[in-house]
């Protein structure tokens, strides 16, 4: 059954009043179980709500390791404030920050992985010992305000990624037209083998680079093709296009705009940023 947001608040209120004596120096507890050591900030922002999409900078790890760094990733970290899920969740101290606090949270590890991770204790955390949490607020949001943000974000990265794409056009003298979806394909050898049909197995050799002509990954470095099958969703949409126009012995370059590669979530911690067009040429090796 949902908790309202009386209920919720009603419950938290009874948490942080009924504080007890911590076990960790400059921490309360609640009466659920949560450690929490939270500092305010001097310019408080709105208090945080049931259902709202918090915007957070977190770490949290065990002692001596830390399992997550969203400083380490290309886009912010989000999550949905629900209730909490057991004892001492930090979802429950989640709902006690303003945006523009910082805190430091200690959860029970045993909880956290067996009720969030689902995956139970990882051998190298003891039974009995606690995560902590280092977060700090950024923001918080209604769904519908999130996603207004977003809508008017995207209108302004396809704007951008448009002139991009167009300079890179002129620059590179091409004549092609693009297909429907966006994607240019530029056959640059043909071939005379298998064409690529949906569902079927293919090789495919490639390099790959930003508009820039920064290369970010090669099969040929690898020394060895990457093997999926077509049409399925293994690959990004601009390559599952793609690859489909060729037969086994041609090579093309595959020009693709973002929606048809990984859009405003790229792989983490790489060369490629949210919104960013890609160029591939690629060589069709075999197909099964």
């Amino acid at each position: 059954m949902k908790m309202n947001k009386i209920a919720f608040w009603s419950v938290l209120s009874l948490m942080a009043v009924g504080c007890t004596e911590s076990k960790f120096p400059g921490f309360e507890q609640t009466e659920s179980g949560l450690y929490h050591n939270i500092t305010r900030s001097d310019n408080p922002g709105r208090s945080v709500g049931l259902d709202d999409i918090l915007t957070i900078e977190m770490t949290y790890g065990s002692d001596d390791s830390v399992l997550f760094d969203s400083k380490k990733m290309d886009f912010p970290t989000q999550l949905r404030l629900g209730s909490p899920a057991y004892n001492g969740d930090v979802m429950e101290g989640f709902g006690m920050l303003n945006v523009g606090d910082e805190a430091e949270f200690k959860t029970s590890a045993d909880s956290f992985f067996t009720v969030i991770a689902g995956t139970g204790l990882p051998h190298f955390i003891d039974s009995g010992s606690f995560l902590t949490f280092n977060v700090k607020l950024l923001n918080a949001q209604t769904l519908e305000e999130l996603t207004a943000e977003r809508e008017a974000e995207a209108e302004i990265n396809e704007v951008k990624e448009i002139e991009l794409m167009e300079k890179y056009i002129t620059e590179n003298d091409i004549t092609v037209e693009p297909k429907e979806s966006g994607l240019y394909f530029i056959e640059t050898a043909p071939g005379s083998g298998a064409s690529a049909e949906r569902g079927s197995t293919v090789k495919v050799h490639y390099m790959g680079r930003l508009l820039t002509g920064e290369k970010f990954d090669s099969s040929y470095d690898r020394g060895e093709p990457i093997e999926f099958k077509l049409g399925t969703g293994m690959v990004i949409p601009g390559w599952d296009e793609g690859i489909g126009y060729m037969t086994v012995g041609s090579k093309a370059t595959l020009i693709i705009p973002s929606i048809l590669a990984y859009g405003d979530r790229p792989p983490p911690g790489g060369m490629i940023k949210p919104y960013s067009p890609l160029v591939f040429d690629v060589e069709l090796v075999e197909v099964n």
